[in-house]
């Protein structure tokens, strides 16, 4: 874990200024920037088409009563895409513009899913139709009867109940 996070502090900026310093020297510098700022409004207005899209279907899902994990990791997906135009450089718009793919969020939600093993979660706390049901311990069923009590001086029940 600790030589991922040097990976991503590290090796990112080399090699985002790598390939700034290469794609400069090939075509220049004021069209170097100009596509940097083409390339984030872009994925910017793709990301906005998308993210509502994610959207709307994790809306109509959860009305259906059905857990949206798919939608929900889209939606997850699009705001790491966000993340990645927000970054100036060429390979975070690459990977970001990646994951605005439709069938490249469906490839990683699929493995998300079985490394995490999210069925299992799903079947637990929505069995049956949608409904969260609480499991059942098998323990004593305790019947009883509640009675409020109010007090003589409020008639009305204006006051709330003494404890």
């Amino acid at each position: 874990m600790r030589f991922l996070i040097f990976l991503l502090l590290i090796g990112l900026p080399v090699v985002e200024i790598s390939l700034f310093i290469k794609i400069g020297g090939l075509i220049g510098i004021a069209p170097t920037m100009l596509l940097i700022f083409a390339m984030s409004a872009l994925g910017a207005t793709l990301l906005r088409r998308q993210g509502l899209q994610s959207f709307t279907k994790t809306k109509s899902a959860m009305s259906r009563g059905e857990l949206p994990v798919g939608d929900m990791l889209d939606g997850f997906f699009l705001v790491a895409a966000g993340i990645l135009f927000v970054l100036p450089g060429f390979f975070s718009d690459i990977l970001g513009f990646a994951l605005l793919l439709p069938p490249v969020r469906k490839a990683l939600g699929t493995y998300l899913r079985r490394r995490f093993n999210v069925q299992t979660v799903q079947s637990t706390f929505y069995a049956g139709g949608g409904n969260p049901r609480a499991p059942r311990s098998g323990g004593p069923i305790i019947e009883g009867e509640a009675e409020e009590i109010r007090d003589k001086a409020d008639p009305d029940h204006r006051l709330p109940p003494k404890r």
